[in-house]
């Protein structure tokens, strides 16, 4: 599932899938492998969700079938950077996907030849008031009514006499001892991301002191509302005036910096929201709105891991850690 890009095209499936004891076991597969193949049941899996996952980096081709090279060629960001001289060319990819995922879908139904099961975990952002998901594959499929063909060929359909049913999964209550995590709310979440997103773009260049602009420009930055706009920019400019932390923004101060350093260490893909390299030190900074004391234990796990993968690539740095709030606090280790 890692190494397939969820916009190819379905692919023919592995030859050793037509095996004939693989007919005699449950088989997990991905669409683009299951093509060609046929069960008598199909449990379609996490159908309820519309939205890809986001593209932000990558190369936008225009090369027409007909001609020998490319009519346009240029790498890409975030959607938020991208400015609207290419809109037409993305608008077209988007069109092209937007009918590759009916293909994929096409696929995936034809795989069943009694029963097809079609399943997903209740959503919450574009969903209705049962939990579906618009647009999801989920969404699509509700409103096909269920039939089943007449016997001998006959090209007449009739609608299935008995009705199938299956109880809702209803979860005992769990012991009064067993506390459960508070869920944060969608508000404080948002928040947090267009927290992080601002301050990637303030700290990415040579320019210090950082100049925070008007919030309707970081509103059309984020592509969020006037209101949280408003909110993560004073949080952002409140890190940016601390005196303490002016040493990890102002380029003058250090060898390097990186922001949302992607590494891969001991089977784990780590992210970093910043990290700092100084002549004998370098500092991982991790951007969080606040730090509730329930939530220390997990986050010092989080930054030994990172130290750790940090340390593999720079052995002779001593390696540092540490959360920076919005209130512009600086926790060291934690």
């Amino acid at each position: 599932m890692r190494r397939g890009d969820a916009s190819d095209a379905p692919d023919e499936a592995n030859v050793d899938a037509n095996d004939d004891a693989a007919f005699d076991a449950v088989r997990i597969l991905t669409i683009h492998s299951a093509k060609g193949l046929e069960a008598e049941i199909v449990a379609l899996l996490d159908a309820n969700h519309s939205e890809a996952a986001r593209d932000d980096l990558g190369i936008l081709c225009d090369w027409p079938l007909d001609q020998d090279g490319p009519a346009h060629f240029s790498a890409f960001g975030r959607k938020s950077e991208r400015g609207i001289a290419r809109d037409a060319l993305f608008g077209e990819e988007d069109r092209l996907k937007r009918q590759e995922d009916w293909n994929l879908l096409y696929v995936a139904l034809t795989r069943a030849k009694r029963m097809l099961i079609v399943s997903g975990v209740s959503g919450s952002r574009g969903a209705d008031a049962e939990g579906i998901v618009s647009e999801s594959w989920y969404d699509r499929m509700r409103q096909v009514p269920l039939y089943e063909l007449a016997q001998g060929g006959a090209t007449d359909a009739q609608q299935l006499g008995d009705s199938f049913s299956m109880a809702l999964f209803d979860p005992p209550a769990l012991p009064p001892d067993v506390l459960l995590p508070a869920m944060a709310q969608s508000a404080e979440i948002d928040e947090g991301v267009l927290l992080h997103g601002l301050m990637e773009r303030l700290t990415q260049g040579p320019i210090w002191p950082v100049m925070v602009p008007h919030a309707e420009t970081i509103a059309r930055w984020l592509g969020c509302r006037r209101e949280l706009a408003g909110i993560v920019r004073e949080q952002a400019a409140t890190i940016l005036r601390q005196p303490a932390l002016a040493r990890f923004f102002d380029p003058s101060q250090f060898r390097a910096a990186h922001n949302e350093l992607e590494l891969a260490h001991e089977g784990q893909f780590l992210r970093l929201d910043r990290f700092v390299r100084f002549d004998f030190e370098g500092w991982i900074l991790d951007y969080k709105r606040q730090l509730l004391a329930g939530e220390r234990t997990a986050y010092r796990a989080q930054l030994a891991q990172y130290r750790k993968a940090v340390q593999a690539l720079y052995p002779a740095l001593t390696i540092k850690t540490a959360l920076i709030l919005a209130d512009g606090a600086l926790l060291e280790e934690l």
